[in-house]
């Protein structure tokens, strides 16, 4: 209808690490492509998804910048950019926000020196610390090669960024000098709101250390139809099999993949998860969300890691890695196994192997 305008909002995305056009991101390149074929230029405008990844100054400006320059010749432009972060995610994460918004009006300009430029006009006499504050996330950011979807955590970018590389003391320092260097109180205020947020991430991270499922267990155990089981952020080593009946919903608190992790623990060799679903009505089927499952070994099992039964469950937003099965009679998943029902979605499955006696490595398999 010529009065209306589509909005096209690229989401879920596969990498955010990499511009719409890579082909990681080919689907949602093949959407873009497919409503500007329909309506041309001048009818399609964006919402953006770009802040969606900044509960953690994550440096994504050189991606979002190649992202701006692909809507110019496409669509009208952005016409909203995702903005459901509170005060103090704004304030830790603003450098990239304020980046980004520079780059939506001019993205011919230089996302680094836009970066140098926000230090100054912030942190003035800190900006020298500052500098080194964000450019040690960003060097860990580039480093790590690894694929991110569009959610992000404080949690999970402290703990990737910050904790396992050992930077918690450096940072920390850098933070401390900037608020010696400088008597401008905005820039003390802000250095005050970004050490809030600095020390709460690590904090959070090492509440979050290795723990058990046994809790998880009890609490599915106890559970009544469709009660909603939610596992904080952490690594849990799983020693029994942890079914899924009953429509029971079992998901990750802050809704990212990214930060909670099931891991067997150390001999144990079943599978990490079943679900098996009481009928085939979709209202009574479990859900699996905001998980990721790694690493198991085990010998003649269909899926590794995750079993997903008759009439079958729901599988979302998780992520299946580091996972071997050897010695299948079929071509069963490595790491999932639909086995007559069941949906897996808005999933991640990376680097698992099914070996056969003779055939070839797989990932997943729906039977």
């Amino acid at each position: 209808h010529p009065n209306l305008t589509p909005e096209y909002a690229p989401y879920p995305r596969e990498n955010v690490r990499t511009p719409l056009y890579h082909p990681d991101n080919r689907l949602l390149m093949q959407h873009l492509d497919d409503w500007y074929d329909l309506v041309g230029p001048n009818r399609l405008e964006v919402y953006g998804y770009h802040g969606l990844s900044l509960a953690f100054p994550r440096p994504n400006s050189e991606t979002a910048v190649e992202d701006f320059k692909l809507y110019n010749t496409r669509t009208l432009g952005i016409s909203s950019e995702y903005s459901e972060r509170t005060e103090a995610i704004w304030d830790y994460a603003s450098i990239e926000f304020w980046t980004m918004l520079r780059l939506m009006w001019d993205t011919n300009q230089s996302v680094e020196r836009l970066r140098k430029r926000y230090i100054r006009r912030v942190y003035h006499e800190g900006a020298p610390a500052m500098e080194r504050f964000f450019g040690t996330i960003r060097r860990e950011y580039c480093r790590r090669q690894v694929r991110e979807g569009a959610t992000a955590s404080l949690v999970g970018g402290t703990k990737d960024l910050i904790v396992v590389p050992g930077h918690v003391n450096e940072l920390r320092a850098c933070i401390a000098e900037a608020r010696a260097a400088t008597t401008n109180p905005r820039s003390l205020a802000m250095l005050d709101r970004v050490s809030e947020q600095f020390e709460s991430g690590v904090a959070q991270v090492k509440a979050a250390a290795v723990k058990t499922t046994d809790d998880i267990q009890n609490r599915l155990r106890n559970a009544s139809p469709r009660d909603v089981v939610t596992v904080a952020p952490g690594t849990y080593k799983v020693s029994e099999t942890i079914y899924l009946t009953n429509c029971v919903t079992l998901v990750s608190s802050t809704g990212s993949r990214d930060d909670v992790v099931f891991e067997p623990a150390d001999g144990f060799t079943g599978r990490l998860c079943v679900l098996r679903a009481p009928d085939t009505t979709a209202a009574n089927r479990p859900v699996v969300s905001g998980i990721t499952f790694r690493g198991t070994e085990s010998e003649g099992r269909n899926g590794g890691q995750l079993l997903v039964q008759y009439p079958g469950g729901v599988v979302t937003n998780c992520r299946f890695t580091g996972c071997i099965t050897r010695s299948l009679s079929d071509p069963a998943g490595g790491a999932v196994y639909l086995q007559e029902g069941g949906s897996l979605l808005d999933s991640v499955i990376d680097h698992n192997k099914g070996l056969q006696t003779v055939g070839t490595p797989n990932n997943a398999k729906a039977s």
